[in-house]
């Protein structure tokens, strides 16, 4: 499967999602209840995501060498 597919499916669970909880409390303005349920998994991604990319940036350049001859 390859990343835009990827993107696109997680794109629809998290609109399904949206739309499940919005049902499920029965908010009263949508759009609030979209802009919180959106805005705050991607304000987390966009801190957690290059955190993880600097950790693992980092893991990369401190391997010992592939061949110690």
């Amino acid at each position: 499967m390859n990343t835009a597919m990827k993107g696109r499916l997680i794109g629809l669970a998290v609109i399904e999602l949206v739309i499940f909880f919005m049902w499920l409390f029965g908010t009263v303005n949508p759009a609030v209840f979209a802009v919180v349920t959106i805005g705050l998994p991607i304000l987390a991604l966009t801190v957690a995501l290059p955190i993880s990319l600097l950790i693992r940036s980092n893991r990369s350049q401190n391997r010992p060498p592939s061949n110690p001859n």
